[in-house]
């Protein structure tokens, strides 16, 4: 009669013990995760020393080291992100100091904070006489017609558009904070390209 009243007791231990390893791995996890498709498909990445101005990133980055860059090889060399100075926690910044830094290069031939590239989603680009278009994220089939539909046919939609890229879904830039974490997991992303 012993064991089924030790029954809930042990089960209860065994709840209490799986709990307590669920807190120890919430405890010991990595709190900066670097992402390994951002730096796979950033043709550049770098260690910048990122300074603040007025509460916000500066746009000049000083280069502290070169991770990977085939085509950047000062160290010193001041450059210019534009996308710096729009970032906010959520991005990764955290104020002044070293951060890794993923680069691509712009449209422009400028370098530029390299995105997250997108898994999932559907892509449609459009070309009007005046200026692209590019329609970036999961919307349904019935949001682009309705979207795609008037500047198609010409109507007043076109010219509020007329040559700008409207981006209807976020760019999704990040930047990391360099610490021991998250220099060995870049170190291990770039090491396995």
């Amino acid at each position: 009669m012993t064991f089924p009243k030790a029954r809930p007791i042990v089960f209860g231990l065994l709840f209490l013990g799986w709990l307590g390893f669920l807190f120890y791995l919430v405890l010991s996890a990595p709190t900066d995760i670097v992402s390994r498709p951002q730096l796979l498909a950033a043709p550049i990445c770098i260690i910048g020393e990122v300074r603040e101005d007025n509460g916000k990133a500066d746009a000049n980055v000083s280069i502290v080291e070169i991770l990977f860059a085939p085509k950047i090889k000062i160290v010193g060399e001041r450059i210019l992100l534009h996308d710096l100075p729009t970032l906010a926690k959520g991005h990764g910044y955290r104020g002044p100091g070293r951060y890794i830094l993923p680069l691509a290069e712009g449209p422009d031939g400028m370098l530029e904070l390299a995105a997250v590239p997108r898994l999932t989603g559907r892509s449609t680009k459009f070309s009007a006489s005046h200026g692209d278009l590019m329609i970036v994220g999961n919307f349904s089939r019935r949001f682009s017609r309705r979207l795609l539909g008037p500047i198609a046919q010409g109507k007043a939609v076109e010219a509020k558009l007329a040559g700008y890229h409207v981006w209807l879904d976020d760019v999704n830039l990040r930047i990391y904070m360099l610490n021991d974490g998250t220099r060995q997991q870049a170190d291990a992303i770039l090491n396995s390209r």
